[in-house]
């Protein structure tokens, strides 16, 4: 007799609503992070201004380095932004 063991995946699903011109950017910055291993699947999504991370995961472990990675990558996003718009605003006030 053959006993099957079954593993229940974790998933996650995190939405980002931004922007048009921020969810492109934002789209093509995470778009090639896409990953499929035994550990872990993850499909990047972009649904007009919306930025849609699905994660599945066989393990806690995964689950979170994983969705650790993207909120790094999410974060740097936001930090160049932040120089680029302060950059602007300094720019402008110096003309």
């Amino acid at each position: 007799m053959k006993v099957m063991k079954s593993v229940k995946m974790l998933e996650t699903t995190v939405r980002i609503t931004c922007e048009p011109i921020e969810a492109g950017v934002i789209y093509k910055t995470l778009k090639p992070e896409e990953t499929e291993t035994d550990r872990v699947k993850t499909r990047i999504e972009r649904i007009k201004n919306v930025i849609v991370i699905n994660i599945i995961a066989r393990d806690p472990v995964a689950l979170r380095s994983v969705l650790n990675s993207y909120l790094r990558i999410l974060s740097a996003i936001a930090d160049v932004e932040e120089v680029v718009m302060n950059d602007r605003i300094r720019t402008r006030t110096t003309d």
